[in-house]
């Protein structure tokens, strides 16, 4: 392997060190027969046996019969990780037993039972107490550092505690009187790289007594039955990595011991002791104390945390139900006129100096927000699949940021619709502070010359060093992203509920404003199928169809732009205006024209199309005038062709000449007008659609059988689905006989089969 260094020291195999630190022995046997097949090098200086020549004897030969026996009774008992604190009696002297198990053996490490033990049960029970007692991560940190220095007499106890990023804290510390404090350094994550972290989190504690050790290597180095180096995770005596010597040296450290803080599975921090006076060796009893007292300490302080988080968590969202019942509270509301209103609780909930809201089409800007160049770039940015997503440092993700660090250093982006075209954003300014760092971070290796090669090594210098940090705001915590997920799941209902109303009214009024019934004209049918698009049923089409005087029909196809309670309102007055246009004179043109004033003048920026049409039932004459709208479709003799568009632009623009169109309905003939809901798809073009739709229409006319010809004409044409309203209408004039509509659109039988097979398509 080569040498290990800075650059390398990262993927270095630590679980495989392929050696032992010298204050104890190991041994490795084959289960069931304790047939020895690893020891340490060291073996011969214990018990007077080479390693090379204990591999393949039974343990029995190396610690005698009854320290064997033990080990036996000792494998087999129920246990998880490791078995310690089995003493045995070997050529009259004690030793100390850990037993675990690394691949298909089971290992023994050793240790001589001559360390002065403190009173550890005492000492860990006080503990225990003072802990309960603590009610801050602060004030847990402190009883930690002050009872394991007591229990173990380290020089110094540091509590450590990792951020997002692996950079550690010492956010509590117990020392000598004399010497200097770390409390409030920080320490870069390259000081402990990933893989040592992940032995800190499986194995709880671990010990240099003597920084100055040599290793004692392992034989054979490759186990015969597993071919491979035998992994000492779970090992007390592993040799640690040259790197780590090499800082703890240049700390002036000459003994340490770390014990892990584990909450929920995951590695929070460590309690790292320094011993600066030469070796110091805590004994088996006292570390295992320590280890079961960092089991608590990480209980506790998993308390305390979920304590304090569920407590602000509960403090922010009654400040967002507050937000809601103002929504709820409010009979006539805007979401910015709410939002204003309550701008300070909407502010406060997620701590943030701006809220930027887009809902149904509009803006809210609250406190201090970016410009809508910045808005575009966040959502632009925002990861696929993702409701939420936060950073403390905007300007990495979007570097135009950097010129708006007073506003948006910092983002919490929400959905308030699953296809996030409505959300809320919070923003933070820029937090400048000041980080101290137990030497420069940024400089962490340094070059120690080695013969006639350089080489990287941890840094010499811990001094204070202190760093600006600009550019980033405060981060945000789990209790502000509830809460604003809270808030916007009440706001998104806020809106639903609107929509839901607004859905009933609108329903309610293109209802009431529908024909109850189709006219009811000797010689003439009629017939019509409307559904409206989405899944409220709020639709911009209409229809119209009524008589005037004795011997003239109107029939009417509107749409106005859009959809909702807004368009709905608009479809209703534009139908009752033009009726009572054409009521007072049956002219299509002329009554467009009139539209097209009134519209400029009650109804500004909005737009519909139109096809309107009067049939003089005297002379068989039909009157026909487009606005903008579809052509109308007329079917004679199993051939159909649409009528002459007149070139007539959108309602809603500018008044213009309207023009009619004349077109005498001869015996069977059908005019069918239609919305653009109809034809408009993306999957095919206007024209294909159009060519469709005569087919379909001379198949569907062609049956007389068929009492729901409109509605089977606009299944035949949305087999691939609708993104508009869709609205049918047409008028025929019978071939002979007469017929006679009833009101609500029931069919009356006076003549033939043929006129009962006719008279039941008015029902569709």
């Amino acid at each position: 392997m080569a040498p290990v260094d800075l650059d390398n020291c990262a993927a270095e195999p630590i679980h495989v060190p392929g050696a032992i630190q010298p204050h104890g022995v190991l041994i490795a046997v084959t289960e069931p027969a304790l047939t020895v097949a690893v020891s340490s090098t060291n073996l011969s200086a214990w018990f007077g046996i080479d390693s090379d020549a204990a591999v393949g004897m039974a343990l029995a030969e190396l610690i005698g019969q009854e320290g064997c026996d033990r080990v036996d009774r000792a494998r087999r008992l129920d246990w998880v990780q490791r078995h310690d604190e089995l003493v045995l009696r070997i050529d009259a002297r004690l030793y100390v037993a850990t037993l675990y198990r690394s691949g298909p053996y089971l290992v023994i490490e050793l240790e001589r039972d001559d360390a002065e033990e403190q009173p550890a049960g005492s000492v860990a029970r006080e503990a225990s107490m003072a802990l309960q007692a603590s009610r801050t991560v602060l004030e847990v940190a402190a009883e930690a550092a002050r009872w394991i220095r007591s229990l173990t007499e380290f020089d110094r106890v540091m509590v450590y505690r990792f951020d997002a990023d692996w950079n550690g804290e010492v956010i509590a510390e117990h020392k000598r009187d004399d010497l200097n404090t770390f409390l409030g350094l920080h320490y870069p994550s390259t000081d402990i790289p990933a893989q040592a972290r992940e032995l800190y989190r499986r194995n709880w504690l671990r010990v240099i007594p003597d920084v100055a050790y040599r290793p004692v290597s392992l034989f054979p180095a490759v186990a015969y039955e597993s071919e491979r180096p035998l992994d000492l995770s779970a090992s007390t005596l592993r040799s640690v990595s040259p790197i780590h010597i090499e800082y703890l040296t240049n700390m002036g450290v000459g003994a340490s011991m770390s014990v892990s803080i584990v909450i929920n599975g995951a590695l929070w921090g460590l309690i790292a002791c320094h011993h600066y006076s030469g070796a110091h060796r805590p004994g088996v009893i006292v570390r295992n104390a320590c280890e079961f007292l960092a089991q608590l300490i990480s209980l506790r302080l998993a308390e305390t945390i979920d304590l304090d988080t569920n407590t602000h968590t509960l403090e922010l969202s009654a400040i967002a139900d507050q937000v809601a019942d103002a929504f709820a509270a409010a009979t006539q509301w805007s979401v910015d006129d709410v939002l204003q209103d309550q701008q300070d609780h909407v502010l406060e909930l997620a701590d943030a100096s701006g809220v930027y809201v887009f809902a149904e089409g509009l803006i809210s800007r609250l406190g201090s927000t970016p410009p809508d160049a910045i808005i575009a770039d966040i959502v632009a940015y925002w990861p696929e699949n993702h409701d939420t997503f936060h950073t403390e440092h905007l300007s990495e993700l979007c570097p135009a940021a950097r010129r708006h660090l007073g506003t948006a250093s910092g983002v919490l982006a929400l959905a308030l619709t699953s296809d996030r075209k409505e959300f809320a954003l919070w923003f933070r300014a820029e937090l400048v502070r000041s980080v101290d760092w137990g030497g420069d971070p940024h400089n962490a290796k340094i070059a120690a010359v080695e013969a006639d090669s350089v080489r990287l090594s941890p840094r010499k210098s811990f001094d204070l060093w202190r760093e600006t940090i600009s550019g980033h705001s405060q981060r945000w915590n789990d209790s502000e992203v509830r809460a604003a997920q809270r808030f916007a799941r009440h706001l998104g209902a806020a809106l639903l509920r609107r929509e839901r109303d607004s859905a009933t009214l609108a329903k309610d009024l293109q209802r009431v404003m529908r024909p109850a019934a189709l006219p009811s004209v000797p010689g003439y049918d009629f017939g019509v199928y409307f559904e409206p698009a989405g899944k409220g049923g709020i639709g911009g089409d209409w229809y119209d169809a009524f008589t005037v005087e004795d011997h003239l029909v109107v029939a009417v196809i509107g749409d106005v732009a859009g959809h909702g309670l807004e368009a709905a309102s608009e479809m209703a007055q534009l139908r009752n205006t033009l009726r009572g246009f054409l009521i007072d004179r049956p002219d299509p043109a002329d009554a467009l024209q009139r539209l097209d004033r009134v519209m400029l003048q009650v109804l500004p920026g909005s737009i519909a199309t139109c096809v309107c049409s009067v049939i003089d039932t005297s002379t068989n004459e039909m009157l026909i005038s487009h606005a903008g709208h579809p052509p109308a479709l007329r079917i004679a003799a199993g051939l159909a062709e649409f009528l002459r568009l007149d070139g007539d632009q959108l309602l809603g623009f500018s008044v213009v000449k309207r023009n009619n169109q004349l077109v005498r309905l001869q015996p069977g003939e059908i005019v069918v007008l239609y919305s653009d809901g109809l034809v408009e798809t993306r999957l095919q073009t206007f024209d294909t659609r159009l060519d469709q739709l005569k087919t379909e229409a001379i198949r569907v006319f062609a049956d007389p059988s068929d009492v729901r010809p409109a509605a089977h004409l606009a299944a035949r044409l949305t087999d691939h689905g609708k993104a508009d309203d869709i609205t049918v209408l047409f008028v025929q004039r019978q071939q002979h006989g007469e017929f006679r509509n009833e009101p609500g659109g029931k069919s009356s039988i006076q003549n033939s089969s043929r006129q009962n097979q006719t008279a039941r398509r008015a029902v569709s």
